[in-house]
């Protein structure tokens, strides 16, 4: 006769284990079918939709597409700009050349090197930054300037250029 104390051995569920698989799956199955659907051209990028004011309170930036004439204004823009890093780099090692260091401002390029200074056109730019680094004579620069949509293979945004090149990210 089997002693009615032994102790049967716990069957195991794996009930509740195998549901938050399914569950976690299906979270997931769900929110990349939402990336993927709305995936499309007139899409705004997740990052411009959402800024938070002091108070954490979201704020939804209902920024207009740019018309494809817009775009290619700025584009142009960009393309000065560009042309105006190439220039102030050609005049500033010019300047290295003949003084042995870079300008403490650029005014000091006037009228030997350049005419005038470039502008940066308007709209869409922040006034380009020229920066004398080390110790004064400056044995190098750097001058910080903005794209508004890219041009020749180089992103929007802030970039910098110094004796080594014009699109330092």
């Amino acid at each position: 006769m089997p002693e009615e104390n032994q102790e049967q051995p716990k069957k195991r569920s794996y009930k509740v284990p195998i549901i938050l698989v399914v569950v976690w799956g299906a979270i997931i199955a769900l929110f990349s079918y939402s990336l993927l659907a709305n995936k499309d051209t007139d899409a705004v990028p997740v990052t411009n939709l959402v800024e938070t004011t002091i108070d954490a309170t979201p704020v939804i930036n209902a920024a207009p597409k740019m018309t494809d004439a817009q775009i290619q204004q700025s584009r142009i823009r960009d393309t000065i700009r560009l042309n105006d890093m190439r220039s102030l780099r050609s005049a500033l090692q010019e300047y290295n050349n003949d003084n042995g260091n870079y300008p403490e401002e650029l005014d000091n390029l006037i009228p030997d090197y350049m005419e005038t200074l470039p502008q940066n056109p308007v709209p869409g730019g922040q006034t380009y930054v020229y920066t004398g680094i080390g110790s004064k004579p400056y044995s190098y620069y750097d001058m910080t300037y903005e794209l508004e949509v890219g041009a020749e293979g180089i992103d929007p945004g802030l970039h910098v250029t110094s004796p080594g090149g014009i699109a330092t990210p």
